[in-house]
């Protein structure tokens, strides 16, 4: 798949960005190369963020960087250190973006003195509560 000039800008390791874009624009690809491109450079699989709108998407991501991680650990002796780190040290942190407020909430809501008084819904009870 070739890469168009905005993509290839988004590869650029040295700056966050927010992808918003249509469905099959290609978006999980440029995430899949970007997180890549971010292991290349040196950063730990386990100090990446990747925030999204659904666990789906979260998922798929986390897959697809692993797929190409273990296959390029095939060959690559660069690729085997980082699927070991993988594997001994937890890979890439991608949720979503409710799931890490939540998970802000349970980690400062005490000593903030908000107390404990927060849990996340179901699709279920979101939707009654609509």
């Amino acid at each position: 798949m070739g890469l168009s000039a905005l993509q290839k800008k988004l590869l650029k390791t040295d700056k966050s960005f927010w992808v918003d874009a249509s469905a099959g624009s290609g978006k999980t690809f440029v995430l899949v190369e970007r997180i890549l491109a971010l292991i290349v450079s040196g950063v730990a699989p386990r100090r990446i963020l990747m925030l999204t709108f659904t666990n789906t998407a979260a998922h798929e991501v986390v897959a697809r960087v692993n797929k190409r991680i273990q296959e390029q650990a095939k060959t690559s002796p660069f690729w085997q250190k980082i699927f070991q780190t993988i594997l001994e040290q937890g890979g890439v942190n991608a949720q979503t973006l409710h799931s890490f407020c939540y998970g802000l909430w349970q980690r400062f809501s005490v000593e903030r003195g908000w107390g404990y008084a927060c849990s996340l819904g179901s699709d279920e009870e979101q939707n009654s509560l609509l």
